[in-house]
């Protein structure tokens, strides 16, 4: 009789826990859930998450926040709002808002210490706040170019601000906040960067847009052009670190996600709900895409990203 033992050289291992990190094809028995086990593929996707409570396009999110810890603020719900929400993995709860409703604004942090910048209230401003988890407080200085359809990554005291409209045309100018002041930097290589998405950090970023060429990385003091992606939008939004990136959303392609390797761009599963002018934060692997502008009007709807990977399975006779 063909055994496991036989064929593999050893028993199958019995655990109270699941192991960790997995090794594609691992079998375990779980004697505290009573179940055999193995560290299986899951294919990429995107899946529904819980709705904002306030639908609304043009907004800004905590873009080193998590998939499961995260706040959005800003946009614009029929007016600029301040409206601030939070997210626990599972649903949006509102936290109080920013001092000035604006959209098409700026980012960064996490959802304890974030920072916003920029937009428009109407008029285009430079305004900066800061979120230290419970309220917004106004930051004695603003941007050094009061803009719009700008974008940002880092964290509340290492965040960069790229691109966006001070009037037309657009700028390409970037500036560096250290949680008090903001530091103009070098600018983009392209001339007109407006409308683009970030991920990374101060010193190793990535920013992608519908430009020529539209994604170029950043190391801290100067910029690269990257290969292009497939297709080129702008309104979109990203995740992930400057070797490890996610873009998703955007025009024209509302729907299209790419992955970033570090090298290369590829093709991945669409969202469901195609959009523009959405938030979008945390990794490669484990992001998340809310609000935005669809086919039809503003957007509330939330979409969670997972990457392929080896996750744990359990073995059913079925």
């Amino acid at each position: 009789m063909t055994t496991y033992k036989g064929i593999n050289g050893f028993a199958v291992q019995s655990v109270a826990t699941d192991p960790s990190p997995l090794d594609e094809g691992q079998v375990w028995y779980n004697n505290a859930t009573y179940a055999f086990k193995l560290a299986g593929l899951n294919a990429a996707a995107w899946a529904s998450g819980g709705n904002l409570t306030t639908a609304r396009t043009a907004l800004a999110a905590s873009t080193n926040g998590t998939q499961t810890a995260n706040i959005v603020f800003g946009g614009d719900s029929g007016s600029p709002t301040g409206a601030t929400e939070s997210y626990n993995g599972t649903s949006w709860s509102p936290a109080p808002s920013m001092n000035t409703a604006r959209s098409y604004l700026g980012g960064a942090g996490t959802q304890t210490a974030s920072v916003s910048f920029g937009g428009k209230d109407p008029g285009t401003t430079g305004a900066t706040e800061k979120w230290n988890g419970s309220t917004w407080t106004n930051n004695p200085t603003g941007l050094n170019v009061a803009r719009h359809y700008l974008c940002g990554c880092g964290t509340q005291t290492t965040a960069l601000a790229i691109g966006g409209n001070p009037a037309n045309p657009p700028t390409s100018a970037v500036e560096s906040f250290n949680g008090s002041t903001w530091t103009n930097l070098t600018n983009t290589p392209t001339a007109n960067r407006s409308l683009s998405a970030a991920f990374g950090v101060s010193t190793a970023a990535v920013v992608v847009s519908n430009t020529s060429p539209p994604a170029q990385s950043w190391n801290g003091s100067s910029w690269t052009n990257l290969p292009d992606m497939s297709t080129g939008r702008s309104g979109l939004a990203a995740a992930g670190t400057q070797t490890a990136g996610l873009a998703f959303g955007g025009i024209p392609n509302r729907n299209l996600t790419e992955l970033w390797d570090g090298t290369s761009w590829s093709t991945q599963p669409t969202m469901a709900t195609g959009r523009h002018y959405l938030g979008g934060c945390g990794t490669n692997t484990a992001a998340l895409a809310a609000g935005g502008f669809n086919a039809t009007g503003n957007s509330a709807a939330t979409e969670e990203w997972t990457g392929a990977g080896v996750a744990t399975k359990t073995i059913t006779t079925s």
